[in-house]
């Protein structure tokens, strides 16, 4: 029985000894297994990574350099020394899984080599694509111009490399937008014939989307930016001007104050306040639109404030300004009228006008800029408006000896005493016709009615 017993044990130990032989083997043959197959994955996002990076920086290459470089040539053409076929087939394989479209053509422009991208970006098999002439894939607009470079550079009389832009045409007959990169490849350095062509496309329809999105967000802010500053400032403060003050020598300025709005307002909600009062300035600045001289400058509580003749043209009539700034400001009180039937109101407008200068004009700030005017007449025009009478246009004689020989009827008012200018000769102003203002507001008012 002992003689058995230890028998047993000694079968257990060599059992024992030899399970844990067996699980170091497999435990090895797991990691080695784990190692070979990771290995190659690594090298080949290693190989890609790489590739990527030579294509970005032979863009920057002189082409010159590209042609004269064997090892650039012979990585695209594929022909390579006795003893490179293994990394020949790698560098193939990186060719076929490039992002970029890559396209290789024969000496007669017929496609014998496409890669995967191609048929990802216009959606063509390379059954279709091989065999056939480059140009048959091209957009009809740039079939002769890429068939011209070719023969160029096949002749010799052109450049063996070319950049450009060009559209392709897809399975469903649409263009799609590439930039082009076009290398003609020879066999050696001592060779003067090209033998293929490398075409390198990248599909540009994404970055053409970015531009145009970029310039829709940039025409929305400058149309933002024209209705707080006048257009001609506009382009000089995209021109990168921090700076910008100018003179005017003579200018036509005018207040517009809505008569005891204060009082109107009283048993109106904020809400309703501030709506009753954009209708009325918008509609201001409807009339004001009409005016190409005449430039809104800024709104102070229920006063409108703007001048005309700020950016006038050499060419212009010296008496313009003051013309236009008349008529706007009669047409904006006769809008009165409507503006108080929409809102069930009894407003009134005083307004006042006055013509002179030198004034001086520029941007104020830096965050938020501004545009705006100072000067005397400035003041003497904000007095006139203080002191009219609601519902009349006032104008100073400086206005009115630059409009007495126009269609106005010009009533005298006598001397007005203006705060801090003593007294001063005014002046009430109307059109002769009035059936002409009264279409004028009329046409205005109903262009903002909906359609």
């Amino acid at each position: 029985m002992r003689a058995t017993k230890r028998i047993s044990d000694v079968m257990e130990n060599l059992y024992d000894k030899d399970m844990n032989l067996q699980i170091l083997f497999i435990s090895i043959g797991a990691v080695c297994l784990v190692v070979i197959f990771t290995l190659p994955w690594y090298f080949r996002d290693f190989v890609i990574q790489n590739y990527r990076v030579l294509l970005m920086m032979l863009q920057h290459l002189p082409p010159q350099t590209i042609i004269d470089t064997p090892e650039i040539l012979e990585f695209f053409t594929g022909k390579k020394k006795k003893g490179d076929k293994d990394k020949m087939s790698t560098s193939k394989s990186i060719i076929h899984d490039a992002s970029e479209c890559i396209i290789i053509t024969n000496q007669n422009s017929v496609i014998e080599i496409v890669n995967k991208s191609v048929t990802d970006n216009i959606g063509l098999t390379p059954d279709q694509l091989l065999g056939q002439q480059i140009a048959n894939f091209v957009s009809a607009k740039d079939q002769a111009r890429l068939t011209s470079q070719i023969d160029l550079m096949m002749s010799g009389q052109g450049s063996a490399f070319w950049e450009d832009h060009i559209e392709l045409v897809n399975d469903n007959n649409a263009s799609v937008p590439f930039t082009i990169t076009m290398i003609g490849m020879k066999d050696n350095d001592n060779s003067s014939e090209i033998k293929s062509i490398v075409f390198i496309l990248s599909n540009e329809t994404e970055e053409i989307q970015k531009r145009a999105d970029a310039e829709a967000a940039k025409a929305k802010s400058e149309k933002l930016l024209y209705q707080i500053l006048p257009k001609s400032i506009v382009v000089r403060l995209n021109r990168g001007e921090t700076d910008i003050s100018f003179t005017i020598e003579s200018a036509t300025i005018f207040f517009i104050d809505i008569v005891k709005f204060s009082a109107y307002t009283a048993t109106l909600t904020p809400t309703e306040i501030m709506s009753n009062l954009s209708l009325v300035f918008a509609t201001f600045d409807k009339i004001v639109s009409e005016y190409p001289s005449i430039t809104k400058i800024k709104l102070i509580g229920d006063v409108y404030m703007a001048a005309a003749g700020l950016f006038q043209e050499e060419d212009e009539k010296s008496n313009k300004h003051a013309e236009d700034a008349v008529r706007c400001c009669i047409q904006c009180s006769k809008a009165m009228e409507e503006i108080n039937m929409k809102l069930n109101a009894s407003l009134e407008a005083r307004i006042g006008v006055n013509s002179g200068g030198p004034l001086i004009g520029g941007v104020l700030g830096t965050d938020k800029p501004t545009f705006d005017i100072i000067g005397d007449p400035i003041n003497v025009a904000a007095r006139l408006q203080s002191t009219d009478i609601a519902g009349c246009v006032q104008i100073s004689s400086d206005t009115k000896a630059l409009i007495e020989n126009l269609d106005f009827t010009i009533e005298e008012r006598g001397e007005i005493y203006l705060k801090g200018k003593g007294n001063r000769m005014t002046y009430f102003v109307s059109l002769q016709n009035k059936q002409d203002v009264e279409a004028s507001f009329t046409m205005t008012l109903s262009s903002r009615e909906p359609h």
